[in-house]
Parts: structure tokens; sequence; C-alpha cells
């Protein structure tokens, strides 16, 4: 599929239909980020940037059975300094927005010199590689939100 960045590209299920396609096609009004983070933490933690999306997900959740509660997601790059994510959109979709990320952090990592984040040793240095993302969709029953939304949207393994 083609995103119109040269170093992007979506690879998408065979079945166009498939449980959860409906996520990635959901519109968001708007898409902010305006963080310090890892682009794994971004991609982990999407909906926290959009409420249209937060809500929406939360309808999915529910009426998929999922669990109430149910814990938090620990995510974090240890003691690296993470690079800085200014990403400000609208009308775009989740897939889009996914994208964003993916693509910033390939920007950020090439701005940075493409150091490998396995040399780094300096805490207040950059550490961190471009990130892709890959989406798995799976029923909400007895698992709680922050575990869904972490199982369904991963940094690109």
């Amino acid at each position: 599929m083609e995103t119109g960045n040269p170093h992007l590209v979506n690879l998408l299920a065979a079945d166009a239909g498939g449980p959860g396609r409906a996520i990635l096609d959901f519109k968001l009004s708007k898409f902010d980020v305006e963080t310090d983070a890892s682009p794994e933490d971004l991609v982990v933690t999407l909906p926290t940037y959009s409420a249209d999306l937060n809500d929406y997900l939360t309808k999915v959740f529910t009426a998929g059975g999922g669990s109430p509660g149910g814990g938090a997601v620990i995510t974090g790059i240890g003691n690296a300094n993470p690079p800085h994510f200014s990403i400000h959109r609208k009308n775009l979709t989740v897939r889009d927005a996914l994208n964003a990320i993916a693509a910033e952090s390939y920007r950020l990592y090439v701005a940075n010199g493409c150091r490998d984040p396995r040399l780094v040793s300096d805490h207040n240095e950059l550490s961190f590689g471009p990130t892709g993302w890959e989406f798995h969709y799976v029923p909400p029953a007895g698992m709680g939100y922050p575990q869904w939304v972490w199982t369904i949207f991963r940094p690109l393994q």
C-alpha cells in the first residue's frame, strides 16, 4: 500500500474485512504529540494522543467483553535520553497516525546521525532506532484496557 513516504511501506492482511480493520481505518479529528518518548512507547500508548481514538477503542473494548481495570503497561527505554516528538495532524486515520510516528522516528534517527542505539553508553545521548508498527487485533475478553491496547498496537518486531 502506498504511503506517500519513500521510507515507509504498509503491508496489509489479505483479508481486507478482517477483525479490527475498522480500528485502523477509524478517522481521528486530530492527533497531537508533543513529548519526549521512545517511538515504541508512542505506538503502544497511541490512544493517549487522541481523545477520539481513546473513546472509540473504549467502546470496542467494552463491546468485546473487556474487563474493567486490568492494571497498567510499563513502557520506557531505561535511562536513555528519549527523542522529542512533535506531531500535529488533523483528519487522519489511525493507520496514518501510526505511519506519522514511524516516519518521524526515521527522520529523527537520521538527524541523530544513525547511531546504533546499542553503542550509546552515556544516558544523555539519544538512544533509539527507527520504529515501525504492527497491528494485531485480538478480542479484549479477559484483558484490561491498557493491556489490550498494548497487545493490538505493537512496535514492529
